[in-house]
């Protein structure tokens, strides 16, 4: 098949076949990033970033939740995604890319590295199957890591966890709406300054 060559395409969302998936659509309203730690015990630990892009600029909509019931949120400004494989930045906030997850907000401070990973398997397309070609969708959807190793700690309201040898799960969704407005509610971080370029989940 051959590659679509439209200007913008991308910008729209959409993916070509044999496309990446993973780096950033600049352009679309909304870019998703969930992780799934499942413990041998049961529990359960996730953490989200949706980078949000609106007329006043760049914000995040932040979470970190457990099976317990705790759950942390925050909407601080100044999100970034990595353009070229994927990653994620809001300051210090939350930083993350393929092989490490790090949060820390108000309530939430997690710190993990992801071991032994099992991709999705197939080249050609993802999660969202031929549709990922189909330009302006409200959303796409791609689980990128179907297993792995967690290696790490996490401390939510006050309780600490130990995330070592979780299984890790993980995708991401992008598209044109389905965004909140900033100040939506949760536990909110204070603003942090808009990062001006893509700096790696290794800087300091």
């Amino acid at each position: 098949m051959t590659r679509p060559r439209l200007p913008g395409y991308r910008g729209t969302g959409a993916t070509a076949p044999f496309g990446d998936l993973l780096r950033s659509h600049a352009g679309v309203a909304m870019e998703g990033y969930f992780w799934r730690f499942s413990l041998p015990d049961g529990r359960a630990l996730v953490a989200l970033c949706g980078i949000n892009q609106g007329p006043e600029g760049s914000w995040a909509t932040l979470g970190v939740a457990t099976s317990g019931g705790a759950l942390v949120l925050a909407d601080p400004r100044g999100a970034v995604a990595d353009p070229s494989r994927l990653g994620v930045r809001v300051g210090e906030a939350f930083v993350a890319d393929a092989g490490r997850l790090r949060v820390s907000v108000p309530g939430a401070d997690v710190d993990v590295r992801v071991t032994d990973p099992v991709p999705w398997p197939r080249r050609g397309l993802g999660g969202s199957s031929v549709f990922q070609a189909v330009p302006a969708l409200n959303q796409y959807w791609h689980p990128w890591l179907l297993g792995g190793t967690a290696r790490g700690t996490a401390v939510v309201e006050g309780r600490e966890w130990s995330l070592d040898d979780a299984q890790v799960y993980c995708e991401k969704n992008w598209g044109r709406e389905g965004f909140p407005t900033p100040g939506g509610g949760g536990r909110r971080t204070s603003p942090t300054p808009p990062a001006p370029a893509w700096r790696s989940p290794e800087a300091r």
